[in-house]
């Protein structure tokens, strides 16, 4: 196991190879999970992009929603506008599925909320006036467009914390682990080569050693 992990390595050929195979497969990860980051920066950027001018029309919508509360609560009674809301069906359902953007799953909103008539909202034409309507319609409008903003929120959420997760990778095998294999590998090689020039200088020495008995057996048995 590498030093990496808090041990050291064994200078043998075998873990020089497991270590030269670690390492190519650290570099590998560290260029897909750099390329993941851009791409994960270039989305939220987008999506940052996207995301501003849809937030606008909201807060733009709901203030209009509260002028007009506040025209009707002027023009109407406090009592029809609280006849109104209790006899309104409910206009607040969507539903979800999941998609995928560069490999993250994300939640998609499919809004059910909708701009209807005053029939349809179920309080009827003889309970309320014209103001009141306006109310609603505005309302709807303006949860409408919140849906939208709460999906892109949170997919600007998710691409944030998939960046940073991503970064912290990149920066893991960067400045820690790919430097680390380099520094084992390094040693490794040190270790065998010292090994294979002793080995040599072994080698030499018992040659040197048996070509003097050699010789000295050749001049004896000359004598």
């Amino acid at each position: 196991m590498s030093s990496a992990f808090g041990t050291r390595t064994r200078p043998t050929r075998h873990e020089l190879l497991k270590l030269q195979k670690r390492l190519t497969q650290a570099v590998r990860a560290h260029k897909l999970l750099e390329e993941k980051y851009r791409i994960l920066n270039i989305e939220k950027e987008k999506t940052q992009e996207t995301l501003s001018p849809i937030e606008e029309i909201m807060i733009d919508r709901f203030q209009k929603a509260y002028i007009r509360l506040l025209e009707a609560l002027r023009h109407s009674s406090l009592s029809k506008l609280k006849l109104a809301e209790a006899l309104s069906k409910a206009n607040d359902e969507f539903s979800l599925s999941w998609t995928t953007v560069h490999g993250i799953s994300a939640p998609k909103l499919y809004s059910k909320i909708r701009k209807r008539t005053p029939i349809e909202r179920g309080y009827g034409l003889s309970n309320t006036d014209p103001w009141i309507d306006d109310v609603a319609e505005a309302f709807e409008e303006a949860l409408q467009q919140a849906v939208i903003v709460a999906e892109t929120r949170n997919l600007l959420k998710i691409l944030v914390a998939e960046s940073e997760k991503t970064r912290i990778r990149v920066v893991a095998l960067e400045k820690f682990l790919i430097p680390q294999l380099e520094k084992d590998i390094r040693r490794i090689e040190l270790v065998l080569q010292e090994r294979e020039m002793e080995q040599f200088n072994t080698q030499k020495w018992l040659r040197e050693q048996r070509d003097s008995e050699i010789n000295k057996l050749f001049i004896e048995s000359n004598k």
